[in-house]
């Protein structure tokens, strides 16, 4: 899931990025998240540990998965993916 937002001068900015399961599971109420950035905060969960970024470390005008893209170290970005377009129905999957 992403949502964007003006930052002036024809540029934009990702206000919210979310990179987790499609639905809870192992009786949890939320998605296991694996990458999640909210108002400017981004956070990694790599093996149940979260990483915090700092400002700066991560770009505001692109999506994580184009910054890191070594699967090697970041395997929870890119193990098992399904993406889904827009907030359609599970139909409108794609791997």
């Amino acid at each position: 899931m992403m949502r964007f937002a003006d930052a002036g001068d024809y540029r934009f900015e990702i206000r919210e990025e979310r990179v987790e399961d499609a639905t809870p599971s192992g009786g949890r109420n939320d998605p296991i998240f694996y990458y999640r950035r909210v108002d400017g905060k981004s956070m990694l969960n790599m093996n149940g540990e979260q990483r915090e970024f700092e400002n700066g470390e991560i770009e505001a005008n692109t999506s994580i998965l184009a910054q890191r893209k070594d699967p090697d170290h970041y395997p929870e970005l890119y193990g098992s993916m399904e993406f889904r377009v827009g907030g359609g129905p599970a139909g409108s999957r794609r791997r």
